[in-house]
C-alpha cells in the first residue's frame, strides 16, 4: 500500500481552520472538545472522518465514537485518491458547520437533547450518546439532567447486546463514581474535570503539536 498522500490545500484548510496535525490526524481543542479530522486507510480505499471527542471523559486512546466518515453524511465520495475540491467542498459545508455548532459542552448538551438532530453526525450506540449527555450534564453541574441521563444510559446499557459483559460492567462503575461526584460542590466537579480532561489529551496526544 502507497503512503497516504493527503493534498495540499486541503491540510492548509484545516491548518487555515486552526487544526494541528500529527500523522493522518487533524485536531483542535475548544472548551475540552477536540475536534478531529483523519484520514483512515485500511485498504485501498481512503475514508476521511470527523470526530469530536470530549476530554473530559476518560479515555485511553483517540477513537471515533461520536462522529462518521465524512462520505456518509455528503455527497463526497471515498476512493483511493482523495478529491481534494470535493473534500474541501465538504469540510467548509458539513463539517466546520457541525463543529461550529457543537464547539462547547452547553452547545453540544442542546445538540444531545434534540434527538433528530443526532444521528446525522454521530453514528453510535444510543447508549453511548447516553453516556455523553450524562458527562456533559455533570461537567456543567446540571445535576438533574445528569440523574435522568445516568438513569438512561443505565437503562440502554442493560438492554444492548452489543457491549461484552467487562464492557457494561465498566460503564456502571463509571456511572456509580459520578453519581458520587454529583454529590460534591461545583469547585470539586470543575477541578475533578479538569484532572481528566489532562489525562485524556495526553492520551490522545493532543497536549502537544
Amino acid at each position: 500500500m502507497s503512503k497516504l498522500q493527503i493534498p495540499t490545500e486541503v491540510a492548509q484548510q484545516l491548518h487555515a481552520a486552526g487544526f494541528a496535525r500529527k500523522g493522518a490526524w487533524f485536531f483542535r481543542e475548544e472548551s475540552g472538545l477536540a475536534q478531529c479530522v483523519c484520514f483512515e486507510r485500511p485498504g485501498a480505499i481512503v475514508y476521511p472522518t470527523y470526530c469530536i471527542i470530549p476530554l473530559y471523559m476518560p479515555c485511553e486512546t483517540r477513537y471515533f465514537t461520536y462522529g462518521r466518515r465524512i462520505s456518509e453524511i455528503s455527497q463526497y465520495p471515498d476512493g483511493e485518491r482523495i478529491d481534494a475540491a470535493r473534500l474541501s467542498n465538504a469540510l467548509r459545508d458539513e463539517i466546520f458547520p457541525f463543529f461550529e455548532s457543537v464547539r462547547t459542552p452547553a452547545l453540544l448538551l442542546r445538540r444531545l437533547q434534540t434527538a433528530q438532530a443526532v444521528p446525522r453526525f454521530f453514528f453510535c450506540p444510543p447508549v453511548r450518546l447516553a453516556q455523553l449527555k450524562m458527562y456533559t450534564a455533570l461537567l456543567l453541574a446540571d445535576r438533574a439532567l445528569f440523574r435522568k441521563a445516568a438513569d438512561e444510559t443505565e437503562r440502554l446499557l442493560r438492554d444492548t447486546q452489543g457491549f461484552t459483559s467487562a464492557v457494561k460492567d465498566r460503564i456502571f462503575a463509571e456511572i456509580d463514581t459520578l453519581r458520587e461526584k454529583a454529590e460534591e460542590d461545583d469547585a470539586y466537579l470543575r477541578d475533578y474535570f479538569a484532572k481528566v480532561a489532562a489525562i485524556s489529551r495526553r492520551a490522545c496526544a493532543f497536549n502537544s503539536k
